[in-house]
């Protein structure tokens, strides 16, 4: 029995001794969001999420909004500086619902690495939207969200509905 457990202990021993640090591997250069962001997107659908009903895992929590009005008609253009920082914007609807309160001005984010928040300003007049899926981006699109909130007796803001705005790169 001695024997057994001089034999397991130098075979932990050994193994252990024989593990060696992996090296990572480069993942490659950082994801160039803002610069992705920039150039002229066409509005291709919009999805509707009920936050409230996910939240309490319903069925039937989002629904597409594409084919009730021309959305299709929306343009947006996305311009950059010299050095890839946001600069200005300019949105067209045409005939479709306007989703935002401005059309034109500047557009900035909350964090030029990784931004989850777009700013989209003129004047006075401020939208926030908010980006998501960096990867769609590598294939020419581009999420945009407009989340609605409800707030409660308490002052305490809750999440009730998101509309999702899908844009393709139009060049």
């Amino acid at each position: 029995m001695k024997k057994l457990k001089y034999i397991i202990f130098l075979l932990v021993v050994l193994s252990a001794a024989a593990c060696k640090k992996d090296q990572l591997k480069d993942i490659g250069e950082p994801r160039k969001v803002v610069n992705a962001m920039k150039g002229n997107w066409t509005l291709n659908s919009v999805i509707q999420v009920d936050e409230y009903a996910k939240d309490k895992l319903f069925p039937f929590t989002a629904v597409d909004l594409t084919g009730l009005y021309p959305y299709r008609e929306t343009k947006l253009t996305l311009n950059t500086t010299e050095d890839n920082k946001p600069a200005t914007f300019n949105i067209s609807f045409g005939n479709s619902p306007k989703f935002l309160k401005t059309t034109q001005g500047n557009w900035t984010v909350d964090n030029y690495d990784t931004p989850q928040t777009m700013t989209l300003t003129n004047g006075t007049t401020t939208d926030q939207i908010s980006l998501g899926k960096y990867g769609l981006l590598d294939q020419g699109e581009l999420l945009l969200s407009v989340k609605k909130y409800q707030v409660g007796s308490d002052g305490k803001k809750t999440l009730v509905l998101s509309n999702n705005y899908y844009f393709k790169k139009a060049n």
